[in-house]
């Protein structure tokens, strides 16, 4: 997943939590992804596109999840102290659950391409370069 993640281009950044130098795997794995988006209701069209991924902020359960750390789980702190964490509105949290692999690459592919054609059409919406 993180090699299928980091060669998408509507992806700005990836980042893999590790415990003693070595990143997760397998079932349960989180990655932060900040997408190239310049705006939160883009953000939130790309997750309302994914099929496979609930949302929520509980990232404890078997089932592939995805979550706006900054409408979510950060909301109660100011944009200042997101700012000052790194915390931005095109950053999406996901985890991976018992799905089949290829199954939620399609299903986050097919939510790339929504991301791309709103890109297309509102020019403030994403900046692919």
């Amino acid at each position: 997943m993180r090699c299928f993640l980091g060669k998408r281009p509507e992806v700005d950044r990836l980042c893999f939590p590790e415990i003693d130098g070595r990143q997760l795997t397998g079932y349960g794995c989180i990655i932060f992804l900040e997408l190239k988006a310049r705006h939160a209701p883009c953000v939130q069209e790309f997750m309302s596109s994914l099929r496979l991924f609930e949302r929520g902020t509980s990232m404890a359960c078997v089932v592939s999840a995805v979550a706006q750390p900054y409408t979510g789980s950060h909301l109660s702190l100011s944009p200042k102290e997101k700012e000052l964490m790194g915390i931005k509105e095109t950053l999406v949290r996901l985890c991976f659950g018992f799905e089949d692999i290829a199954d939620l690459k399609s299903d986050l592919d097919q939510a790339f391409k929504k991301l791309g054609a709103l890109a297309k059409t509102s020019k403030a919406g994403m900046a692919l370069a």
